[in-house]
């Protein structure tokens, strides 16, 4: 009802201007005749507008809202398990990227699952085998030829096989 009630303020505040611009010029009641007119039906269209707008309220989203708001975005992969998979991808094709990011990640990764069970990292060669020590043991010394093969992914996948069977 408040709607209605202030439609009709409104149009009635239209009408006096109306009064008001064919008292200064009545000579141009055509067009000021038209200006209300159309102020009018501005205020009915309007009035339709929110009615309707506050009618077709629910609680309930429609399947068009719901199709119109944006997909969830997939989770971001965690950081950490984004640096492994870099360190191991690296460090399968060079010597440089082998010495200075997967070997010290993977002697990481076994001295911490070695100390879990009560072991050192200098158990590994004897629980895991000389191929898996060949890939944890610390460093003798920069790689010769950093540009040099890397890593091969089989031993590597065998160290991690081996690791988790520990």
């Amino acid at each position: 009802m408040r709607l209605v009630w202030g439609i009709v303020i409104l149009a009635v505040l239209g009408g006096l201007a109306l009064v008001a611009a064919l008292t200064v010029s009545p000579e141009s009641a055509g067009g000021a005749l038209d200006v209300f007119l159309l102020y009018v039906g501005g205020l009915v269209l309007l009035g339709l507008v929110v009615f309707t707008g506050r009618r077709g309220e629910s609680r309930d989203p429609s399947p068009f809202e719901d199709a119109r708001r944006p997909a969830r975005p997939a989770p971001r992969p965690l950081p950490e398990l984004e640096r492994i998979t870099r360190a191991l991808s690296l460090g399968t094709q060079s010597a440089f990227d082998y010495h200075f990011r997967l070997q010290p990640l993977l002697r990481e990764i076994t001295e911490t699952r070695l100390e879990a069970r009560g072991r050192r990292l200098e158990d590994a060669e004897r629980m895991l085998g000389s191929e898996a020590w060949e890939l944890v043991r610390p460093p003798s010394g920069l790689p010769e030829n950093r540009h040099g093969p890397g890593a091969d992914p089989d031993a590597v996948r065998r160290l991690v096989e081996g690791l988790e069977k520990i």
